[in-house]
């Protein structure tokens, strides 16, 4: 099953084997959201979880689409979310407002007990978490210029992968 974003306004459910019997894919949630920029399933719940970086929140909706709520508001310029499905947390970036860091956060599914992540980046996004190695990866970007990074998870050491120029 694949779930994506459209135009920031949609967000479309299909299977991958074909065997939905559409052409096109489904629209689960389309109403409520302004600009969806990152979208995570709870494969355990079935929850889909998305950021509404206009509205600075994030929302839960069940798989159907319907059932939806805000679990975390007031977020400055969200970007990305993350289920970590092990630990049974939710992580997102925040981009930070015009001169101010970034900073990825963390907290329980249900939106209790947030807690400040990692901060002092640069409009971090694209969260990936790689359980094998222990470690949380993101792209920190500036106007020209990506950096991919991690965290390990158990000592908190931060490193700088690659660099790469925007063309």
């Amino acid at each position: 099953m694949l779930i994506a974003a459209n135009n920031g306004k949609v967000v479309y459910r299909t299977k991958l084997d074909g065997s939905n019997n559409q052409r096109e894919p489904l629209a689960t949630i389309d109403t409520g959201v302004e600009n969806v920029t990152s979208v995570a399933v709870d494969w355990v719940t079935s929850n889909i979880y998305m950021v509404d970086s206009a509205a600075g929140t994030i929302v839960v909706c069940s798989w159907k689409g319907d059932n939806c709520a805000v679990l975390v508001s007031d977020l400055n310029c969200p970007y990305s979310v993350l289920v970590n499905v092990k630990s049974r947390k939710l992580l997102w970036s925040e981009w930070g407002s015009e001169g101010q860091a970034g900073s990825i956060h963390s907290t329980d599914l249900d939106g209790s007990q947030p807690t400040l992540f990692v901060d002092n980046l640069n409009r971090p996004q694209n969260l990936v978490l790689d359980e094998t190695v222990g470690a949380l990866f993101w792209v920190a970007r500036s106007e020209s210029t990506y950096i991919i990074q991690s965290l390990k998870l158990n000592s908190g050491h931060k490193k700088v992968y690659q660099q790469f120029c925007k063309t």
